[in-house]
């Protein structure tokens, strides 16, 4: 098979890959032995997912999308794909976090629901067990904070409604 052959084949099983699943992770593989790699394989494909590694060229011809994307610098290492197909994929997150200590496995990013988040963004969801957990967790930190703005502001609020009081009661006389 002739390389023009061979690429043509490796953008059309990436296209195919970027149509059938919704979430992206991008892994470096600078620091990965091939052992890990097939390891980190095995395990993605226990939950129905996918690691490709493909030159950045032939990954931007594939999808656009992601093709401004890996123009950022932090992109200028060998780069893998990981391909899953979950809403909030917590299994995968906590996969590579796992293997960011063990194999000290890099986490460049996540491309989900149409947006790019880094992996200061992506790795700290690895703390949840599932999404149910990510909302009560949001919640009640937005209930937290609530409830320290009215009390904050409960005191300001008493004072302002006196003078108002004062300022009605003066022009009714």
């Amino acid at each position: 098979m002739k390389k023009r052959e061979k690429k043509q084949k490796i953008i059309e099983e990436l296209k195919n890959l970027f149509s059938q699943y919704e979430n992206i992770f991008f892994i470096s593989l600078k620091n990965l032995k091939v052992n890990h790699l097939n390891k980190l394989k095995k395990e993605l494909s226990l939950l129905n997912s996918k690691l490709k590694v493909a030159k950045k060229t032939l990954i931007e011809i594939a999808n656009q999308n992601i093709a401004e994307i890996l123009k950022n610098p932090i992109f200028k290492i060998p780069t893998g794909i990981i391909f899953s197909n979950r809403n909030i994929d917590l299994e995968i997150i906590n996969l590579l976090d796992k293997y960011k200590n063990e194999l000290k496995l890099e986490i460049i990013g996540g491309y989900l629901n149409n947006s790019f988040y880094s992996s200061e963004q992506v790795l700290p969801l690895a703390k949840f067990k599932n999404k149910d957990l990510i909302y009560y967790n949001l919640v009640s930190n937005l209930k937290n904070n609530l409830i320290k703005l009215v009390f904050t502001l409960k005191h300001p609020l008493i004072k302002f409604n006196s003078v108002v009081n004062n300022i009605k009661h003066k022009n009714a006389r």
